[in-house]
């Protein structure tokens, strides 16, 4: 993927843009968000040398302009900002693509001052609680959806930083805290959002409850998710447990599982959306932290089963979750085979390992617990075989170096292959997408049948 600039401009739409405001030609804004309406989004063009360009424009009266996306990162993590055609408010930035085959989540960035900081930068402000909460507000706040495009997946801020004192007191009116971002699919992808559009019963469905923990000293919320044609008398349902579970539910994973029940492609599943304890928490809890075995163990499932009709059969109990919570559905899995006997990983951080990564102290244990990356793939490897399924998503995207010579990628891949030759039963995709809930959609679609029946 290579972007084109101002002074060449390789979107024909652009140069026809900056041609007719070099010679003041009224009309030319309105025409192009006229063009900008009618293709739902970002302009989409055959490009003379094939595969296609896309072109993305945020109208805004600002000093910087970015899109936030993994599709604008090259290997290295650095990404570039958007340009301003001069004489108006159109920022615009065209990227030229070969996979005409992807799906992924973008927003703009708007007088940020994070915006085109690399990979490396970011984890290197975010291993601390107060550089990680920085980061996070100046994203969040600076974000705005692309307003042509109206498939969108919402950012709920009032929910992640609910229990994050320094967060709330940066906002005057909380509601500040509900965004968005767009959702890009090009031509050759497969269309799945409507699979995740409302429903009239997915809402009604979802109950929000607090639990104490006394293992981590504070209380829990978790959504939980019931089928609404209900279970038969005598059943039990199958479990979902979701790390990350709000998110999950914005990305509109209830709304699928209705879907998928009603066609028969799951049986009557009960789902459980964790919520963390604030945006940092994930940080400390999801890496490998025995701790978070004996919370969904000892707190967690009982909890569930106690109050709902579901099944106590791993074979049925399915955890799951992106990035860290990729991580940590594997790690609950490893240490309590017994409850979860199935493992839903989307782009899970199995990078994971190295503690000094990024410039990380060496009593650090934010990034690892000794020196060598992918840590609990090793464990995995030595360990004796467990009765634990998996079904691994990884996005085609997801290239950028790590530290120790890896990739998200390669670390997926490398645990794929571990795995396998350990005899576990694994699936395994590459879908075409980033780190993002717009890849993470189309691996729902694809894992939970695989997981959950087992006709």
């Amino acid at each position: 993927m290579t972007a084109s600039t101002l002074t060449d401009p390789e979107s024909p739409r652009l140069r026809r843009f900056i041609d007719a405001v070099s010679h003041g030609e009224a009309g030319a804004v309105d025409g192009l968000r006229a063009d900008l309406v009618a293709s739902g989004g970002p302009l989409i063009e055959q490009a003379e040398r094939g595969g296609l360009l896309v072109t993305f424009v945020c109208v805004a009266d600002a000093r910087t302009v970015a899109v936030d996306s993994h599709l604008m990162m090259n290997e290295a993590g650095e990404r570039q900002g958007m340009e301003r055609v001069p004489g108006t408010d159109v920022w615009f930035q065209t990227l030229y693509v070969k996979d005409d085959q992807l799906s992924v989540t973008y927003r703009f960035l708007v007088d940020s001052s994070m915006a085109l900081l690399s990979v490396t930068e970011i984890e290197e402000i975010a291993q601390t609680r107060e550089g990680h909460t920085r980061f996070a507000v100046d994203r969040h706040l600076s974000s705005r959806p692309d307003e042509f495009n109206p498939d969108r997946i919402v950012l709920d801020g009032r929910v992640s930083f609910a229990h994050d004192p320094d967060v709330l007191a940066r906002v005057d009116d909380p509601d500040d805290l509900l965004r968005w971002e767009s959702v890009l699919t090009l031509p050759g992808s497969r269309p799945v959002s409507p699979l995740f559009a409302p429903t009239d019963t997915a809402e009604e469905c979802l109950e929000t409850c607090t639990i104490k923990s006394a293992v981590f000293g504070d209380e829990r919320e978790i959504t939980v998710y019931a089928p609404p044609g209900g279970i038969p008398a005598g059943e039990r349902a199958s479990l979902l447990v979701v790390l990350d579970g709000p998110g999950a539910i914005s990305t509109g994973l209830p709304a699928l599982l209705t879907r998928l029940i009603a066609q028969g492609d799951i049986p009557p599943t009960v789902a459980a959306f964790v919520h963390n304890k604030n945006s940092w928490s994930r940080s400390e809890e999801m890496i490998c932290n025995p701790k978070l075995v004996d919370q969904y163990a000892d707190e967690i499932l009982p909890w569930l089963r106690e109050r709902y009709q579901v099944s106590d059969d791993p074979a049925r109990t399915v955890v799951g979750g992106g990035s860290y919570g990729g991580l940590g559905s594997a790690w609950l899995a490893y240490n309590r085979p017994d409850l979860f006997g199935n493992v839903l990983s989307l782009s899970g951080s199995h990078w994971w390992g190295m503690r000094t990564s990024f410039g990380a102290a060496e009593d650090s244990t934010v990034y690892g617990r000794d020196d060598e990356p992918e840590w609990l793939t090793r464990q995995f490897s030595t360990a004796p075989r467990k009765p634990v399924r998996f079904w691994i998503g990884v996005g085609t995207l997801e290239n950028q170096h790590l530290p120790g010579g890896i990739t998200l990628l390669s670390a997926n891949r490398n645990l794929r292959s571990v795995l396998l030759a350990r005899d576990y039963e694994v699936r395994y995709h590459e879908f075409h997408g980033g780190h993002d809930r717009a890849g993470w959609r189309s691996a729902f679609v694809d894992g939970l049948p695989a997981l959950l029946n087992r006709r």
